[in-house]
């Protein structure tokens, strides 16, 4: 949902950029128009709410039926809000209103955040809306008394309550986009400005405003959202997995328990400065699975960490766009180059920022499904070992075992990710196929096993470094084949 939401503001940022048309008449229409639009997302929600709520009354259904009739919802009423979306810009022009009309464009980020305005705000109350579906689900299970204690349904939520649901999905599909829109929006609202500055004082603002910007993501990253107290269960787990850290690192990890209302099963390693390293676990995960199962998680989350694979994906993702805007500052005087692409292909700057977002966007998917899947199969792999001399590993049976029960215990609590693939990680059926794989080079050759896994861990850094090497030298390429 990240992508689909980051394509939708940034197609909306994009055309409220370079579609002006002058000042906007018959203005009351027009504002009456954009409440109506905005309106109807959250009045298709309710809608689409009912219905769910009624059949759930009617129907018999599985939490897997449940599951797959949500994402059928989802997938509808997001191309519905797309649409809007695109209205709202395109057919009402909202952004001449507030740019032309009202004169907002002379302030940074202001005319940006209030065209973003109703539309955000019509998918916060959707989501609102939407909140109520787990409790149709729950209301239903206690009335038909159809849901056993062991049952998968078990790992539903038992209280899900709506500012808890609508703050998540804030945090997890807004502000994380919103933060590093934001950025580019103050950076592009200030290059006329910085266009006049000397190149020493221009390199130093832009050194002091990266060396800010990875310290305020990782302030973000590691901000107590939510945060509650683990269990003595859980505290023993990461004590007795952090000892060598704890032991020979000055800033060794700390724990976090992510208070989500029991709506997510889920953990995961924030942190690429070193005194901000942090292993994240939600409270579903850790009321659902036992100790040792709970040690495989955090020796799989300590494995990302040790070898830094947050700081490389984000590498991957941002050093392009450093390294692009850093060329065509050099060569042309301007930090996107969507005039001087649109000049050399003649084309619109609307259709050159489209084009170059739609490539940025293939490439972030590509980067990010292949570094993170390589990633997940190494930090299980080294989560199945134990620590050796050298900064080596050896197979470890007793932490391979634990490592696939976890895996078997995220399949019985989330069976619908058995064979579903995302963009950060690999389907559960692969990750234990490829700990089979393993177990058996272990039991028939020990050192052969050892030798793969530590084969496997310096193969992902090259292909990381690969991967870098060859997207600066295409970045460089096009840079320097357009027309000064």
């Amino acid at each position: 949902m990240n992508f689909v939401i980051s394509f939708v503001i940034l197609i909306c940022l994009a055309g409220s950029e370079f579609s002006s048309s002058g000042c906007a008449n018959n203005m009351s229409l027009r504002l009456t128009g954009i409440a109506l639009i905005s309106a109807l997302v959250p009045i298709l929600a309710i809608v689409q709410t009912t219905l769910i709520a009624r059949g759930l009354r009617s129907q018999v259904a599985d939490s897997r039926g449940f599951e797959r009739l949500c994402n059928r919802v989802n997938s509808c009423h997001l191309t519905v809000w797309l649409v809007a979306s695109l209205a709202i810009i395109y057919g009402f022009r909202w952004h001449d209103v507030v740019r032309q009309n009202w004169s907002l464009d002379q302030f940074v980020l202001i005319d940006e955040l209030l065209i973003l305005a109703p539309i955000v705000s019509s998918l916060v109350a959707s989501w609102f809306v939407f909140s109520q579906l787990p409790h149709a689900w729950e209301q239903r299970n206690k009335k038909t008394n159809s849901v056993a204690k062991n049952n998968i349904d078990s790992a539903k939520p038992a209280n899900r309550h709506r500012w808890k649901f609508v703050s998540l999905r804030i945090r997890l599909y807004l502000l994380v986009i919103a933060v590093p829109i934001c950025l580019a929006i103050v950076i592009s609202d200030l290059t006329p400005t910085l266009i006049q500055l000397p190149p020493t004082t221009l390199a130093t603002i832009a050194v002091a405003f990266a060396a800010i910007l990875v310290l305020a993501m990782q302030v973000f990253a590691n901000w107590p959202w939510n945060s509650c107290e683990p269990t003595e269960a859980t505290q023993l787990a990461f004590k007795l997995e952090t000892a060598h850290d704890r032991a020979n690192d000055r800033w060794p990890p700390s724990l976090r328990i992510w208070n989500t209302g029991n709506q997510i099963i889920n953990a995961s390693a924030v942190g690429m400065l070193p005194w901000l390293k942090r292993i994240c676990i939600s409270d579903r995960l850790q009321e659902l699975f036992p100790p040792p199962e709970l040690q495989a998680i955090m020796r799989h989350e300590l494995a990302h960490l040790r070898h830094r694979h947050v700081a490389i994906r984000t590498s991957l993702l941002f050093l392009p766009l450093a390294a692009w805007s850093g060329l065509g500052w050099l060569t042309h005087h301007d930090l996107t180059l969507v005039e001087p692409i649109a000049a050399y292909c003649e084309i619109s700057p609307f259709a050159a920022s489209l084009c170059l977002s739609f490539l940025y966007a293939i490439y972030s998917l590509a980067v990010l499904r292949i570094a993170s899947h390589a990633f997940e199969f190494q930090a299980d792999l080294i989560a199945s070992c134990r620590f050796h001399e050298g900064r080596t590993y050896r197979i470890c049976p007793e932490q391979l075992k634990s490592t696939r029960a976890a895996l078997e215990r995220l399949v019985i609590c989330m069976p619908h990710h058995v064979k579903k693939e995302t963009i950060f990680h690999p389907s559960l059926f692969d990750r234990i196929q490829r700990l089979d794989r393993i177990q058996r080079l272990d039991r028939w050759r020990k050192v052969p096993a050892a030798d793969h896994a530590n084969d496997l861990i310096r193969q992902t850094f090259r292909n990381s470094v690969v991967t870098a090497a060859a997207t600066f030298l295409a970045i460089t390429s096009i840079t320097l084949l357009l027309p000064a």
